[in-house]
């Protein structure tokens, strides 16, 4: 689920019943999270956690986990079990250096340092690689993204020590804008998972 309207959060997360549902796109704002985390506590849910404040992307790996740390203070503050979360360091389009990247695989193999030794959950929306480019071009970066989503499911399950890397795709679920006030903003996650345990090759 995906709304800042926090009666329309509760309202979906109510009626989830067959799976566990899952919060997303929150972020580091203590405010933001003083609403969302007592709601995932609430309805047993998984949270995305954006390493983000309302101030804007994090600009390295230190903002990064200054943000990851509130996000799981946080969390302990609530209730929420720390199994619950999803941090997602925020990878950015084609465009951006690959200093940039490299700030982000670093922050979320630091990630790990902040759970006592227990591997933390990661998630990231490429969605930025694909959309970013000229739709002619949209065939031949699918083919690409897939093949570097699986080369980055790899080096998160060697950063993380995680046998089952999953990692999120939001994919647009609402094709009318001036619906967006009825719920918000609407977009579905689109989890890809590799399960690499047994070293596969």
């Amino acid at each position: 689920l995906d709304t800042k309207n926090l009666e329309a959060m509760e309202a979906g997360l109510a009626v989830v019943t067959k799976h566990k549902p899952m919060i997303n796109s929150t972020n580091a704002d203590e405010g933001v999270l003083d609403k969302m985390m007592p709601l995932a506590a609430k309805y047993d849910a998984d949270i995305i956690a954006l390493a983000m404040t309302l101030a804007g992307i994090p600009r390295d790996r230190d903002e990064r986990m200054v943000n990851a740390a509130t996000i799981i203070g946080k969390a302990m503050e609530h209730g929420v079990a720390l199994d619950r979360i999803y941090l997602d360091p925020l990878v950015l389009p084609i465009g951006v250096a690959q200093a940039d990247v490299m700030e982000c695989i670093e922050a979320v193999r630091l990630f790990q340092d902040l759970n006592d030794g227990q591997p933390m959950k990661s998630v990231v929306g490429l969605s930025n690689v694909y959309n970013a480019t000229p739709k002619h071009l949209h065939a031949r970066i699918g083919g690409t993204f897939f093949t570097l989503l699986a080369a980055f499911q790899v080096l998160l399950h060697r950063y993380s020590g995680q046998d089952d890397v999953a990692v999120g795709v939001p994919i647009a679920g609402r094709v009318r804008p001036e619906l967006e006030g009825l719920i918000g903003f609407f977009v579905n996650t689109l989890v890809l998972r590799a399960n690499l345990a047994g070293d596969p090759s």
